[in-house]
């Protein structure tokens, strides 16, 4: 399962007089014949961006296969087969030595041909558990070792101080505050200056954010695509042009990047 960006139109994310910063939709499915099993799950190290995406399904088309991300070195692809272990639903145990390719990161700067995947030799030591999402995993090739471990994520929930610049920001009408906050699909999307000029006009036309209330913040929340979040639940009373004071509750989402929360999408209850 991949989630996948989308660019909405920019007067349903340009402050939080509406709080929808961006939306994120699940990718379309063909339900017209049953679907092979498969479970392909990614484990991301939040720290350092390593990543290991593993295919979990015994009975999938590729049981075993694997991409194990290394930032700044590149993709390791291989598929680790019968040597993969499915010992209960909390434990998978691989340990394998193989050959798997290494595609170099892109590079517009350097020749195609420099940037090919090249075969290597590699040994794979895994334990996952799909139940929980956690995984350690070690991968060598040749003198070069990578190790993974999900576990010693920095913090496991958001920091306050995160919530704090945001909600300040908003009070504030501090456009580049919440552009910096923002997501990597909408900091993609638009520049900080077009994101702040179109925020301010979008402000004077439907009102400014009076007050943001912090109602309750959930637990760090997961899938299968590695994705981790937040759900804050807050009530924002804004004035209108006319002056008329409303108050509405919303619940904002915070998504993982690496070591930072940015905000995700926004929804009216």
């Amino acid at each position: 399962m991949q989630l996948s960006g989308m660019r909405p139109t920019f007067s349903r994310i340009a402050i939080l007089v509406a709080l929808a910063l961006v939306t994120i939709g699940l990718a379309a499915r063909d339900v017209s014949a049953a679907p092979t099993p498969s479970r392909e799950m990614t484990f991301i190290e939040q720290e350092t961006g390593l990543a290991l995406i593993l295919q979990v399904e015994p009975f999938a088309r590729n049981p075993g296969a694997f991409v194990f991300r290394v930032p700044g070195r590149g993709l390791y692809e291989g598929s680790v087969g019968t040597a993969m272990r499915v010992v209960s639903p909390q434990s998978i145990v691989i340990d394998f030595t193989g050959p798997a390719v290494l595609r170099p990161p892109v590079d517009p700067g350097q020749p195609v041909a420099a940037q090919r995947a090249v075969p290597v030799t590699v040994r794979l030591q895994a334990q996952v558990d799909p139940s929980h999402r956690e995984a350690e995993a070690k991968l060598r090739d040749g003198e070069s070792s990578f190790q993974l471990n999900t576990h010693r994520r920095a913090g496991q929930g958001i920091p306050a101080d995160t919530l704090r610049a945001f909600e300040t920001a908003l009070v504030a009408s501090d456009w580049t505050s919440l552009y910096a906050l923002s997501n990597r699909d909408l900091r993609s999307a638009y520049t900080a200056q077009t994101f702040a000029s179109q925020a301010e006009a979008e402000a004077l036309r439907v009102g400014r954010v009076l007050s943001v209330g912090r109602l309750s913040v959930s637990d760090v929340l997961s899938d299968d695509s590695g994705a981790r979040w937040v759900v804050v639940g807050y009530s924002v009373r804004t004035r209108a042009p006319s002056g008329v004071i409303t108050e509405t509750r919303y619940d904002a989402f915070f998504i993982a990047e690496l070591r930072d929360w940015k905000v995700w999408y926004t929804v009216a209850r």
